[in-house]
């Protein structure tokens, strides 16, 4: 087995981070608004936790299992920024999606690059080096 990339830890610590914040969320919110804030924060904890899982232990499935968190955090993300009223709150999550954009866009092309070194297409034939 290969030592993951320190990049692979960076993007491990960041997704636990993110599923620390979750699984706080998850503890915080009230039940008595009902269920669809809590099963969000529920399912982006899991999701984190395995993303982080997969970076930690340089998995070959690492990249999707990082696409996957990054998109379900976009769309549940952008579903509640639909659901605010105010356009204050609403500009403010704007900006944070943004900055948030800035960040995972670079780390995801980081571990797709270093996953396509780690682990070569299956059927891909690399050519035999001259003699």
């Amino acid at each position: 087995m290969r030592r993951p990339p320190f990049g692979f830890y960076l993007a491990a610590l960041c997704a636990g981070g993110f599923g620390a914040l979750m699984v706080r969320a998850l503890l915080e919110l009230d039940a008595s608004r009902g269920g669809g804030p809590r099963l969000c924060a529920a399912l982006l904890a899991a999701l984190s936790a395995v993303a982080a899982e997969a970076l930690w232990r340089a998995r070959p499935w690492a990249f999707r299992a990082s696409v996957t968190l990054a998109v379900t955090a976009a769309l549940l993300g952008a579903s509640a920024m639909v659901a605010m009223r105010d356009p204050f709150v609403l500009a403010g999550a704007l900006v944070l999606a943004a900055a948030g954009m800035i960040v995972v866009i670079p780390m995801l092309a980081y571990i797709h690059h270093r996953s396509r070194q780690l682990w070569p297409a299956r059927g891909v034939r690399v050519p035999a080096p001259r003699p």
